[in-house]
């Protein structure tokens, strides 16, 4: 019995991908070179030193992906090379067939990473023999009329058992008609309208938590809001941000990520939940990557049957539980 199986998709997903350090990768080649007496080997240990403070630099410069993607490529081509002793893993990870990107760390360090994940997914149903039955719990079970989370999981012959819910009462949707296209307007302008808006909104005297996709829009609102508020990223983690929005400590918290999967809040009856945009999920994502491949070679179209449903539904979770 599998509950919220929606978060298998991606912790199988997190079965295929490894994250390297960039800082431990130059100290281990600095280490190397110390006691390297071949010549073409050190040649190629500092090339590839040379790549990772280049990427490093690229990475906090905020330049142009192409040089990291360039980058990396190099990368694989130095380690194909490489013959140094205590390097065969690094090795293996940089000359595998698969997708490489770079990330910051959310900790106080902010440690560079080099992650990567395998070609194609791995499907539940190959993880588990054919004589086990399993019985996923969710409320997002199917995704669209041609895309469910049993397909997904290499399950298409699966049953489905839908239970009726009761509508949520006393809850009202306002969309803003005026508000400027967020694809048309800069980050900057439009943060600047949702900080407006906040100022506004804050006169109903309720606690009002703002739903943001990506984490740069978030702190670019909080930069510009002209009152009190929590923001995640800045203010705590999210146990620390919801124990003093339930506090009352503030009537506006700014929260990303896990805001979204729908937070409790036992203390507040009713909260206004603001949403400058729709959650999509980002294309470049290595598992979105995949599954629109996928569905694309399925012949099915990867927006209509999967992405746009999966945003509405991400959105009817984050409201329908703000209020229980």
């Amino acid at each position: 019995i599998i509950d919220e199986v929606q978060k298998i998709l991606l912790a199988l997903e997190n079965l295929l991908q490894e994250t390297y350090d960039i800082q431990s990768i130059i100290d281990l080649i600095d280490k190397a070179l110390v006691g390297e007496e071949n010549r073409v080997q050190q040649r190629i240990l500092e090339s590839i030193r040379f790549e990772c403070l280049y990427l490093i630099e690229q990475f906090q410069s905020g330049k142009s992906r192409k040089n990291i993607l360039d980058s990396l490529d190099n990368l694989h081509q130095y380690f194909s090379e490489l013959e140094v002793e205590d390097f065969d893993e690094l090795v293996r990870y940089f000359t595998a067939e698969g997708d490489y990107w770079l990330e910051v760390t959310e900790t106080s360090q902010k440690k560079i990473q080099i992650s990567s994940t395998k070609s194609g997914r791995t499907l539940l149903s190959s993880l588990l023999p054919e004589s086990c039955q399993v019985l996923g719990v969710s409320a997002t079970l199917e995704i669209s009329q041609r895309v469910s989370l049993a397909d997904l999981l290499g399950y298409p012959e699966a049953k489905f058992v839908k239970i009726e819910s009761r509508g949520k009462q006393e809850q009202e949707v306002v969309m803003v008609k005026d508000f400027p296209l967020v694809t048309e307007t800069s980050l900057e302008v439009y943060a600047r309208e949702v900080a407006a808006l906040l100022v506004e909104i804050q006169a109903f005297q309720q606690p009002i938590l703002v739903l943001f996709t990506a984490k740069d829009m978030l702190l670019a609102v909080s930069d510009l809001l002209t009152v009190s508020h929590l923001a995640q990223y800045k203010n705590g983690d999210v146990h620390q941000l919801k124990k003093r929005f339930e506090k009352g400590e503030q009537q506006i918290l700014l929260g990303a990520a896990s805001f979204w999967e729908g937070v409790d809040f036992s203390s507040h009856p009713f909260v206004i939940q603001v949403v400058p945009r729709l959650p999509f999920q980002n294309p470049q994502e290595p598992l979105t990557k995949k599954i629109n491949q996928e569905l694309n070679q399925e012949g099915k179209n990867a927006f209509y049957d999967y992405q746009l449903p999966m945003a509405i539904i991400r959105l009817k979770q984050a409201l329908g539980r703000s209020m229980r």
